[in-house]
This record gives C-alpha cells, structure tokens and sequence, in this order.
C-alpha cells in the first residue's frame, strides 16, 4: 500500500465511522419494531425485519473490522506520530487543531504527520489488511 492509498483509507475513517453510527441506529430502531411485532399477525413482516438486520449486520462487518485494524495499527505507533495520526484521522482535527492540541507548530506537525503516514506504512506493509475486511 503505497502512501496516497493510506492517506485515503485514513480519511475514509471518519466517514466509515458515521456510516456505522448511522446503521447501527437503523438496527437498534428494526430491532424494536420487530420485537412489537405480533407474531401471530405477522410472520412476513418479522421475516422481513430479521431480513433486514441480517442485511444491515453484513454491511457493518467489514467496516467495523477495518475501523478495529486501523486503531490497532495507529496504536503501535511511537510518539508523537500516534497522537497526530490519532486526532487529525481518527478525531478528524485539521492541522492547526493538531498543533493546539498538542503544543507543536503547524510545521512541525506537518513533519510529523509525513513520517508517521510512513512509519504506519511500514506497520501495515507487515500485516494483511485483507484479515480484517
């Protein structure tokens, strides 16, 4: 995985993580919905309802798996390149929230965060990442 292809799987974290809240919310309101069910009435409509938690469970999967290898993987980071990589990718914070949260020029975060993207490619390059989709 070259580092532009990091940088977007990174990224794509914050969306992923939304894209999970927003399903599991979907799942949590099914779930009621089909525990009111009567079952006597409506053996489709439970059907269906366990069809679509199935369906819903089958999305978030994969998801939450690369969501759990990410942060294990920015976890072996050393310091500081674990705390920039945390809050710019998995806190969403832009380079001058980074710098005021952790007391560094924006520049040197820049430094930082190039050299943590590489450090982290060198974790990534010795784990399949395909383990965990």
């Amino acid at each position: 995985m070259n580092i532009q292809e990091l940088k977007a799987l990174l990224e794509g974290y914050w969306y992923d993580c939304q894209y999970l809240e927003e399903k599991i919310k979907e799942l949590e309101k099914i779930k009621i919905q089909c525990n009111q069910v009567n079952i006597t009435n409506s053996e489709n409509l439970k059907t269906d309802c366990n069809f679509l938690m199935q369906n819903i469970l089958s999305l978030i999967k994969p998801i939450e798996n690369k969501k759990i290898y990410l942060e294990k993987s920015i976890q072996k980071l050393p310091q500081p390149y674990k705390n920039v990589i945390y809050f710019k990718y998995i806190r969403n914070f832009n380079n001058d929230q980074v710098a005021d949260k952790l007391n560094y020029s924006v520049n040197r975060i820049y430094q930082l965060h190039k050299e943590g993207l590489t450090r982290l490619q060198s974790i990534i390059k010795n784990e399949d990442i395909k383990d965990y989709q």
